[in-house]
């Protein structure tokens, strides 16, 4: 008919035990033909995923950080538009591990927090070189009009 109409949709209920909550939501996911929406009871600082999804968040903003970082210093960003790619990638990362699949991000958040840390840090020193170059041509120009002022017979120690 039209192309404003939505496919047939259903609204279930997904009770998972919580130790397989990871690999059932990854299976899940790559269908990519789902939405899900936190039942009322779900929702609030206390609730058992709430903390992870607040991980994320964190992680997505340092992220966003790092893309607005690449901005100021032109530095290309990339980003990955093919999502079946990036997830059969990470499917082959999580094969070769030695590990469960769920601490896979925590790696990858303790990676995230090194390398910004580390960015802030260098960020911040090229932040105060900047300061120190901008204070020196302001002391040079100064240098310059005391000389046009005072003449050549002024010695500058």
């Amino acid at each position: 008919m039209t192309t404003l109409r939505s496919e047939k949709m259903g609204f279930y209920n997904l009770i998972m035990p919580f130790e397989s909550g990871w690999e059932i939501l990854n299976e899940l996911g790559e269908i990519s033909s789902l939405h899900f929406v936190p039942d009322k009871q779900e929702l609030g600082p206390n609730k058992p995923f709430s903390k992870y999804l607040r991980r994320c968040e964190e992680m997505k903003y340092k992220l966003e950080t790092f893309k607005e970082l690449m901005k100021r210093f032109n530095r290309k960003v990339i980003i990955g538009d093919d999502v079946p790619l990036i997830l059969g990638h990470i499917k082959e990362v999580l094969k070769t591990r030695d590990r469960a699949e769920k601490t896979y991000f925590e790696e990858v958040e303790n990676e995230i927090e090194e390398k910004s840390n580390y960015i802030s840090d260098q960020v911040k020193r090229y932040d105060e070189l900047l300061e120190k170059r901008d204070r020196l041509i302001e002391y040079k120009a100064l240098l310059k009009k005391t000389k046009e002022v005072l003449g050549n017979s002024v010695i500058f120690v």
